[in-house]
């Protein structure tokens, strides 16, 4: 009787012992397939780093026609560059008419001493276009032959009621501290990792420098 007791004991221990790795085993793939699971839907989808990053990183949003290039009895528009599906695109609308024009920016040719940068586009219908973009300060301005458009847009006015003469007491020049460029920029950048932001509001307009620096925090470009 003590043998066959022990035997049904060393049974019930191996599948104690069995049982124990089963549930390790099964708790082990249920974590792997959660950390998987965390791991895709904290993955998001970022600019890569080129000439046309480089240059609508710092204009991308959706911003407002300037007053003084509005057409159509002051019809406002509204300029956006944004990052979607792995490209760059660029839509021109406005309350009234909705989508004016888009496109996916291709390549981009930068412009030198003062020329405009040249993007060239293809519409959602297919068709392939050119795109003149100038940036100076806070204002850049687009032009294309593609249905005739023209127009400087403000970043960072989003409602469209900014106004070209500032009020006397709004007019002063501001600088921050030290930021890291990333958070301003978007992007990191490990020769200047940091920066200092400057902007102004005078009677006339809006003017935006940035200016990096190494990680001494002395040298600037």
């Amino acid at each position: 009787m003590k043998g066959k007791i022990s035997l049904i004991t060393g049974f019930v221990v191996i599948a104690l012992i069995l049982g124990g790795c089963q549930t390790k085993t099964q708790n082990k793939a249920n974590s792997s397939s959660s950390d998987t699971k965390v791991a895709k839907k904290s993955k998001t989808a970022r600019p890569k780093p080129s000439d046309i990053t480089s240059t609508l990183n710092r204009i991308k949003g959706k911003f407002a026609e300037d007053q003084q290039t509005r057409t159509n009895g002051g019809e406002l528009t509204y300029s956006s560059f944004y990052w979607k599906n792995s490209a760059w695109h660029w839509e021109l609308i406005s309350e009234k008419r909705g989508v004016i024009a888009d496109g996916k920016v291709n390549s981009i040719s930068i412009g030198k001493a003062g020329n405009p940068d040249n993007l060239r586009m293809v519409s959602s219908s297919g068709e392939n276009y050119s795109l003149k973009l100038s940036v100076t300060g806070e204002f850049y301005t687009i032009q294309t032959t593609y249905k005739d458009i023209k127009g400087s847009y403000v970043v960072g006015d989003t409602d469209g009621k900014w106004t070209d003469s500032a009020p006397a007491k709004l007019q002063a020049s501001w600088r921050s501290g030290f930021e890291k460029t990333r958070t301003v920029m978007g992007d990191d950048d490990s020769t200047y990792p940091y920066i200092k932001v400057t902007f102004s509001i005078m009677p006339d307009s809006l003017t935006g420098v940035n200016v990096l620096y190494k990680s001494d925090k002395k040298s600037e470009t």
